[in-house]
């Protein structure tokens, strides 16, 4: 069983758990999606992404009635929270090699593996320091965007496109509300806090950390996402500043909690995946140049990484986690099978939604994953009916 952490007792504890849930959170996500969702949508796209964000992600501290209940939650399905852990932690250091290529030289670039390797290894000898590493962070954050807005004014024109169909729309809202409200489920920072935080503690941590110190920084994407067409390399080196001290921080959080739960084996593939990453990351080596639908190469791998939280990630909470009335329990083995046709089902809809850039697309399906939940039902049925005497 993962071990228990001691509830806050000050209010400092509580606000500190605050800016580690807010902090955490902001990953590659919720610094660059809403650039690319004002790119195709309109200032609407943001409001889309940010609303079932901030709810679905604070609406742990309510969900989860008790620690006990996040630590049942993190024993039974370990091995899934630890993935989920290793695929943001690659997804992170994916996004950093794109947000810098280009951007600074060489040394800038050695620079910045040292910033990660440096918050990797805090995390592992200093967990009890997180809340003080994420207050300097998110200010960090506040001087660092400040800074380019000084540089670059925010033209508000950018958050007008050309008109978008209501049923592109009602797709990208599905799978923002979809994923949004139940990867946090998967989170192990967010567990860690929930199992540190009395009830009153939690509501307070969750609501204040994504209400106020997560919902700040997307509000900082929904402004820059205004200003980058226009900005010079000063304003941009401001930016992946931002990028980096955040990314940082939740590569060196992930690290530390795959380390306090993760099975040996798993701990080996992290480290796998971080030495390779950094190698890359140093390498003059890149993706090929490539012009797909307006998009390179690394945004459609930026794309497909989204994939993992708008598809995969959310069909396990919904099919394995979340709590279902089933007239008969399903096993594991069947389980896994529900979880694979499942996503193999969806895939070629999520497809057409983030790579052919169709986003209504994704209404069919999310209805595909959602009604995944009744396979084992109709399953049986079809097998009672095929089985039954002549």
């Amino acid at each position: 069983m993962p071990e228990s952490l001691p509830p806050p007792s000050r209010w400092t504890d509580r606000l500190g758990w605050a800016f580690f849930l807010g902090v955490s959170w902001t990953w590659c996500i919720g610094m660059f999606l809403p650039v690319l969702l004002v790119q195709q949508f309109g200032a609407i796209g943001w409001v889309i992404f940010a609303v079932p964000n901030v709810i679905g992600a604070a609406a742990m501290g309510w969900v989860l009635g008790s620690g006990a209940d996040s630590q049942e939650m993190v024993q039974r399905h370990r091995t899934a929270c630890v993935v989920f852990s290793l695929v943001t932690i690659a997804f992170q250091l994916y996004f950093v090699k794109l947000a810098l290529w280009g951007a600074w030289g060489s040394s800038a670039r050695l620079a910045v593996v040292a910033i990660v390797v440096a918050c990797y290894f805090f995390g592992r000898f200093r967990p009890a320091a997180d809340h003080v590493v994420a207050v300097l962070v998110w200010f960090g954050s506040i001087l660092l965007l400040g800074l380019m807005f000084l540089k670059t004014p925010v033209h508000l024109a950018a958050w007008i496109v050309s008109p978008t169909t209501p049923a592109d729309l009602a797709g990208l809202a599905a799978v923002c509300v979809f994923g949004f409200a139940l990867c946090p489920y998967l989170d192990l920072t967010f567990h860690r806090a929930r199992q540190a935080c009395s009830v009153p503690d939690a509501r307070f941590a969750f609501g204040v950390g994504f209400g106020v110190i997560f919902f700040a920084m997307i509000v900082g994407s929904l402004l820059y996402s205004a200003s980058i067409p226009a900005a010079g390399s000063a304003a941009i080196g401001f930016l992946v500043g931002h990028f980096v001290i955040q990314i940082a921080f939740t590569v060196g959080a992930h690290h530390a909690e795959i380390r306090r739960i993760g099975p040996a084996w798993l701990r080996r593939v992290e480290q796998v995946i971080v030495i390779a990453a950094l190698v890359w990351f140093v390498s003059p080596v890149f993706l090929p140049q490539i012009n797909y639908r307006g998009m390179s190469a690394g945004e459609i791998g930026y794309r497909l990484f989204m994939g993992f939280y708008g598809l995969v990630f959310p069909v396990y909470v919904w099919v394995a986690i979340v709590p279902h009335r089933q007239a008969e329990p399903i096993g594991p083995k069947f389980q896994q099978r529900v979880l694979i046709v499942t996503i193999l089902a969806c895939a070629p809809f999520f497809w057409l939604g983030f790579i052919e850039k169709s986003p209504v697309w994704l209404i069919p399906g999310v209805a595909i994953a959602i009604l995944a939940i009744k396979l084992p039902v109709a399953f049986r049925r079809l097998s009672r009916y095929l089985l039954r005497p002549a």
